[in-house]
């Protein structure tokens, strides 16, 4: 404690002679704080561990478990901090989990494996951040890892942290060509009988967007197989969506899918127009972070229709699915939707444009009026 509280002392002098404007050497001094505050965590747990090994009772662990849990470095710090702070967590657990094999009794089986299920969230998390921070290689090491860590129970035990892990393992290989075969063999092994239908829907997902990535690289390298890969990928995200339909990224993934088919030489089939337009806009309604790029394609989908006998068609299915759209998203794209008022499609225009004057009044005023004045001057008035 005196060797803890002399540390702390020496760290604020140095932040003392730092700048007051936040800089870069302010974060390893708030890393060592945090390093301290966790020394200290641990010695009051050990106290509660050897209390309770001598009067063999449960030891309050919880409250510092989920604060441990909350405390994390910010994803965009650098690796070697994290693994610092995940190292010695590890070494914590693992001592934790000891303790509670011997005193736990023989009713409560869930408890000895305490530190080890809080071990996997760690290193799961670990593993993102690596992941994020564009270190895919540095994320398939770490999942690694978990493989010899044993929970001691059966498979309904944390059904949360092995689904995290293989999602983490997917993502990664994602972000590796030459491991999307190894990506797609973790996820077609794994069991997924017992997770919720979400969770399987997002199985589903990843299994698709491996094979569409599969597909894409196999074109790039003009190898066959890329067409029977890409169909395999879209009826994969297809399945995931009729699992769960509250998927964002599958339904951006299928209209991608159905508008590379509008393009290509499927254009000929009308569906694939109106099917990619309701996609994206099923994917704008999920608020997806990429959904608000797909709107000005929504749009041209609608000029293109334009003469075409479906052209109805499609506009009536984006009239019914603005409805349940967010009216910001359309603040960006307000000069392309003014020009749609003289189309085909203009009755849902207007009525949308409505919505928007009720609640952005100020956002549409200038560039309605701006409109107004460039359409009278077309005319001669």
């Amino acid at each position: 404690e005196a060797r803890c509280s002399e540390g702390i002392q020496s760290a604020l002098v140095h932040w003392n002679s730092l700048p007051t404007v936040d800089v870069a050497s302010h974060t390893p001094l708030l890393q060592t704080f945090q390093q301290f505050q966790e020394l200290q965590e641990s010695a009051q747990m050990l106290m509660e561990l050897n209390n309770a090994l001598r009067n063999g009772t449960m030891p309050e662990l919880a409250s510092i478990l989920l604060t441990w849990r909350e405390r994390l470095p910010n994803v965009w710090e650098e690796l070697p901090a994290w693994n610092d702070l995940v190292s010695w967590r590890n070494h914590m657990f693992s001592h934790i989990n000891n303790v509670l094999a011997r005193v736990a009794d023989a009713n409560n089986s869930s408890l000895p494996s305490l530190g080890y299920q809080q071990m996997l969230w760690t290193i799961v998390r670990f593993a993102h951040v690596a992941r994020r921070q564009q270190l895919p290689e540095a994320c398939v090491s770490i999942i690694a890892k978990i493989q010899s860590v044993n929970t001691g129970s059966g498979p309904h035990s944390d059904l949360g942290n092995s689904f995290a892990k293989l999602r983490e393992q997917a993502r990664s290989c994602l972000q590796m060509p030459s491991y999307l075969a190894h990506g797609l063999h973790a996820l077609q092994s794994a069991d997924i009988s017992y997770l919720p239908a979400r969770k399987k829907a997002e199985v589903f997902q990843l299994k698709g967007e491996l094979m569409l990535a599969t597909a894409a690289a196999a074109a790039a390298d003009g190898s066959a197989g890329d067409r029977e890969a890409m169909h395999e990928g879209a009826k994969l995200i297809s399945t995931a969506i009729q699992m769960h339909s509250d998927m964002p990224k599958a339904w951006l993934l299928w209209g991608e899918f159905c508008d590379s088919m509008h393009r290509d030489d499927y254009g000929a089939e009308p569906q694939w127009a109106e099917r990619a337009l309701s996609c994206y806009m099923m994917c704008s309604q999920l608020r997806h972070n990429r959904s608000a790029s797909m709107l000005p394609r929504v749009l041209a989908l609608l000029d293109e229709a334009e003469g075409e006998p479906t052209a109805s068609a499609l506009a009536q299915t984006f009239g019914r699915l603005c409805d349940g759209m967010a009216i910001w998203q359309w603040l960006p794209w307000l000069p392309q939707l003014l020009q749609g008022l003289g189309k085909y499609y203009g009755p849902y225009v207007q009525f949308l444009l409505f919505r928007m004057a009720k609640e952005y009044p100020q956002a549409l005023y200038y560039p309605l009026r701006d409109f107004v004045s460039d359409a009278a001057s077309a005319r001669g008035e």
